[in-house]
């Protein structure tokens, strides 16, 4: 026997379309709400880390806390002249860790001329004072690509096929198809995230230098 399919293809072609625009609208109207909240997220966080330690332990923490504004200020000078290179209107800076994101990731958002990165406080810290530059070129590599944006178009070009062989294939075509789907956008991540890691090691860092001197 045949697999009967319950909608016809003319029904199945629209809802695939009007599917994949509906992401696309809402991926791009995310990124946009994701960067008005950038804003709140640099004040909270990176602009909240550059203010003076206090406290009975002043002595042991103001000096490490030295050592993050200096990689602070770095990163603030290598974003101001990315910004510069690639005539992005604005670039905000937030801190991951406690209550937002992991201390250990660090990522990056960009529409039209605006971007943000954020970045772990595990890599602000004295210890990985050599890693750093290589972590925020990584994620301003994302800002130049605009990897953002071309995620969003990529899942509306999955959806619409994924759904239109779901609606018009036999079952195991349909799983064949969707399996591919799932690979291609797994090798996609894969190489988006490779070619920032090669854009990263192919630049000279600002100032690798781990005492600021």
């Amino acid at each position: 026997m045949h697999d009967q399919q319950t909608l016809g293809p003319p029904v199945v072609i629209t809802l695939a379309v009007a599917a994949g625009g509906a992401w696309a609208m809402f991926g791009l109207w995310r990124l946009s709400a994701s960067l008005w909240l950038a804003a709140v997220h640099q004040d909270m966080t990176w602009h909240a880390h550059r203010q003076p330690c206090g406290g009975s332990d002043a002595d042991s923490s103001g000096e490490e806390h030295r050592r993050m504004l200096i990689q602070m200020v770095r990163v603030e000078e290598r974003v101001a002249a990315f910004a510069s290179e690639t005539g992005m209107a604005d670039i905000t800076i937030a801190v991951m860790g406690g209550r937002i994101g992991m201390v250990h990731e660090a990522s990056a958002l960009q529409t039209g001329r605006r971007g943000h990165v954020a970045v772990g406080s595990m890599w602000l810290s004295s210890e990985y004072t050599a890693t750093m530059p290589y972590i925020l070129e990584h994620e301003l590599a994302h800002l130049k690509s605009q990897d953002s944006r071309n995620r969003v178009f990529a899942g509306t070009t999955c959806i619409v096929p994924a759904m239109l062989s779901a609606g018009l294939l036999p079952m195991a075509e349909a799983a064949v198809a969707l399996a591919g789907l799932g690979l291609g956008w797994v090798v996609y991540r894969w190489w988006s995230e490779l070619a920032c890691d090669r854009a990263a090691a192919g630049r000279r860092p600002l100032r690798p230098g781990g005492d600021g001197s």
